[in-house]
């Protein structure tokens, strides 16, 4: 009856998931501790999510010469890293100057912005012209006019 209650507990602790941070990329993702292990096994130790491990597989296999997964992977991680330093700053860090854009947009889109705003663009009345000239026009100039009949063919009258 030991195995039993053994087995329960093995269970148990593989059913537990945790949320844990790429390597490469940064993105969390939530994964069971045998999956973790495995990922960590296949990548030298390293915690990578799902994307960067089929970004890496793609590197491994466009490779010329052929490089092993760990230079696949290092290849990988440096694009991200210059991808990241690169990216304007998350939301969070600048949130004042964000609210303060909005705030300007909106007091803007709303008309009162004040004397430093430029005034709104004059709005522009669309209107369609028609695909076919008008009746009276056209059969003036043409001289011939189209008579309806019993059929799906028009006849022309003259």
């Amino acid at each position: 009856m030991e195995e039993v209650g053994g087995a329960e507990e093995v269970e148990e602790a593989a059913a537990v998931v945790v949320a844990a941070a790429c390597e490469c990329c940064g993105f969390t993702q939530e994964c069971t501790a045998p999956y973790m292990a495995e990922v960590r096994a296949r990548y030298g130790g390293r915690w990578i999510c799902g994307l960067c491990g089929d970004a890496a597989g793609e590197e491994l296999g466009r490779a010329d010469p052929p490089i092993s997964p760990g230079e696949a992977l290092d290849r990988h991680a440096a694009v991200c890293r210059a991808r990241r330093a690169s990216a304007p700053p998350s939301p969070e860090e600048n949130a004042g100057d964000l609210i303060a854009a909005v705030r300007v947009l909106l007091l803007r889109r709303l008309g009162s912005g004040g004397a430093s705003s430029p005034p709104p663009p004059p709005r522009r009345v669309v209107r369609s012209t028609p695909s076919s000239p008008r009746r009276g026009v056209a059969a003036a100039a043409a001289g011939v006019a189209l008579a309806r009949t019993g059929s799906c063919f028009a006849a022309l009258l003259e």
